[in-house]
């Protein structure tokens, strides 16, 4: 498949394990309040809780319309969780940033975020108390390469750290649409990298509530989504190995695009994720 969106699934501030859950009774509010708990946990470990604020910032190549679709993209999955007071800002980053330091040229080194947002909260109050989403043109920690076959293997999509309160969302692919990649343009051009940004802010979204991939979750018995190997959409099941993420947006960008052409809408939540997802903001909002 082209252009795959890779993750990374990232510690909590205070440590949480899941212990696997048979589906037997009452499994299922066990699993809801286990996820509350880690929420609450999980606040009074870190002091850039302390605003319950998500602030989105961009290096200054990017549009102002990226960054309002991506803030909706934030709050839209936040009113679907049911949250209460946990919010979604922008803000501008001021002039000579250490984030500035972390690129170089079309790459931007993701060791090096975490130093430069703990800098940017230290020199700049209004960001001491607050999560940070970092929208970037650049590429993450490399360029994509060229598997000879007329498409390539690109770098992850989104990064993030919540024991430092941190997401990056590379935007390297669009800025390349529109210089008229001919891979992206297979898929959809435009629209489908506006489908991808959306994607990968919901997706970054749900690490950052405590999700980890789909298929890393215990299910207490909650109804399970299908395997993509038994969906008819276009492109259905070309992963080397198979995700349950069909009906779920926990998967690859280029999966849910496809689903959506066929089928009229993305994977949306799968009920276990859902309940996991929307328990952790609660616990995060009870403080």
């Amino acid at each position: 498949m082209l252009w795959r969106l890779a993750f990374l699934v990232f510690p909590v501030c205070i440590g949480f394990t899941q212990a696997a859950m048979a589906p037997s009774p009452g499994a299922r509010e066990r699993f809801r309040l286990a996820w509350e708990q880690k929420g609450r946990q999980t606040t009074a470990g870190c002091d850039w809780m302390r605003d319950l604020t998500l602030l989105v910032v961009a290096d200054r190549e990017v549009d102002r319309n990226i960054i309002e679709e991506t803030t909706a993209a934030l709050k839209a999955e936040l009113r679907l969780l049911g949250a209460r007071r946990f919010r979604v800002d922008t803000a501008p980053l001021p002039a000579g940033s250490a984030l500035a330091g972390c690129r170089k040229g079309e790459i931007v080194a993701s060791v090096c975020i975490g130093t430069a947002i703990a800098s940017l909260r230290s020199t700049e109050s209004r960001f001491s108390g607050s999560a940070i989403y970092y929208l970037t043109p650049a590429a993450l920690d490399q360029l994509p390469r060229d598997l000879g076959n007329g498409s390539s293997v690109g770098p992850p999509a989104g990064e993030a750290s919540f024991r430092d309160g941190w997401m990056v969302q590379s935007l390297y692919y669009h800025f390349r649409n529109r210089r008229q990649d001919p891979t992206l343009a297979a898929f959809g051009g435009w629209k489908f990298a506006r489908h991808s940004l959306a994607h990968t802010a919901r997706h970054e979204l749900g690490h950052f509530l405590g999700l980890p991939h789909h298929e890393n979750l215990p299910n207490p018995g909650f109804p399970e989504a299908g395997l993509c190997t038994q969906c008819t959409h276009r492109g259905a099941g070309s992963h080397g190995v198979a995700h349950a993420e069909c009906l779920m947006f926990c998967g690859a960008g280029d999966d849910e695009w496809f689903h959506q052409e066929t089928f009229g809408s993305g994977f949306g939540f799968c009920p276990k994720c859902r309940a996991a997802a929307a328990a952790y903001l609660k616990g995060l909002e009870s403080r």
